[in-house]
């Protein structure tokens, strides 16, 4: 009876043991059927980088920084929907739509970047000047994000690696903006060094679309990025002298000609320059007075570069592009279109829009 029993208890812990393996099997192909198996979950760093240049210049240099800023410092003013309510401050900039769509591309377009710099790193492929290019873009656009924002979380936000397909910091820490400049000079210190190095396996070549891979100009946006950051921090130099010596410096280092500017210039007809496209689609920006005025009252020879007359004011037969009235009252001032070829991948001047295509 004992023995009886026995193989009793024997056989249902076998069958026990089976049920358990067999769920645990089952559990596993579970997971393997929601793998993603199609689409690769790593790419080189050449395309990570296609895609970071054209988010940098399109989404962020391109985008709602400009708009709304160019009507807050009163460059520009709004006359239509968003732009309208900025101007007259109706819910913009407090409400948290304002800025939400650039936000979520600056973060975004950072994670990028310091992805290309974290595959750069890889000292096998030593694709170092593609590494460097990631540097100058890290500290593009978190200049931006710490210019409109202020302290805002950076050190333990977008970064490239995830933990478990999750970010590491779910609510990441705020850093200072002192913090986050003294990160920027670091990134652009960095690629400085590693700029000249070149690239040893798979280089970046035609998937820059600025220089197309060529090092040295990317130097030189690198210490003019430099100037431009050293002059925006002189209230806070302890310094200034040595300071203003540096930019000097770093700007002897710099372009030398217009040639050497950093211009995302692959925009048609279909493509348009979005600065462009978002006044031609929209007609939301017209002349400021005040700035206007200014420029007249100095007789200041880009009156004519920043607006144009708007065809209700032209004599009769003449155009836009007519010279009389040479200083024009501003009342018969437009904003005057941008070119719909190119756009600087440094950080242009929200007076230089030249946004009414319909002038």
């Amino acid at each position: 009876m004992k023995a009886i029993n026995s193989n009793i208890w024997k056989r249902i812990l076998f069958l026990a043991l089976g049920f358990t393996a067999l769920a645990s099997c089952s559990e596993d192909a579970m997971d393997r059927v929601n793998e993603d198996n199609d689409h690769t979950t790593s790419a080189p760093a050449k395309y990570v980088l296609a895609d970071a240049i054209t988010s940098t210049a399109f989404n962020n240099i391109g985008g709602d920084l400009n708009t709304y800023f160019s009507v807050y410092t009163e460059h520009t003013v709004g006359v239509d929907n968003q732009l309208y309510n900025a101007e007259i401050r109706n819910g913009e900039p407090s409400v948290a739509s304002t800025f939400n769509n650039i936000w979520s591309n600056l973060y975004s377009t950072l994670r990028d970047a310091r992805i290309v710099v974290l595959k750069g790193s890889d000292e096998v492929a030593a694709n170092y000047t593609t590494k460097g290019i990631g540097e100058v873009l890290v500290a593009i656009n978190s200049a931006l994000i710490t210019d409109a924002f202020g302290n805002t979380p950076y050190s333990q936000a977008a970064l490239p690696e995830l933990e478990n397909g999750r970010p590491k910091y779910m609510n990441p820490d705020v850093d200072t903006q002192e913090a986050i400049y003294q990160a920027i000079m670091k990134s652009l210190d960095d690629a400085i060094v590693d700029l000249p190095k070149g690239d040893k396996k798979d280089k970046v070549g035609s998937y820059d679309f600025i220089y197309k891979g060529d090092g040295a100009k990317w130097l030189k946006l690198a210490y003019g990025l430099k100037a431009r950051y050293t002059m925006r921090l002189l209230a806070r130099s302890k310094n200034r002298e040595a300071d203003l010596q540096k930019v000097l410096e770093y700007v002897d280092k710099s372009f030398k000609s217009i040639d050497d500017q950093a211009a995302y210039a692959i925009y048609d007809a279909n493509n348009l320059n979005p600065l462009f496209g978002f006044q031609w689609s929209r007609d939301g920006l017209a002349a400021s007075k005040s700035y206007s005025d200014k420029l007249i009252e100095r007789k200041d020879p880009r009156l004519r570069r920043f607006f144009c007359i708007g065809q209700d004011h032209l004599p009769k037969g003449a155009t836009s592009k007519s010279r009389a009235p040479t200083i024009p009252p501003s009342s018969w001032l437009r904003t005057a279109p941008p070119p719909r070829s190119s756009i600087t991948t440094t950080r242009p001047s929200s007076s230089t829009l030249r946004s009414a295509p319909r002038c």
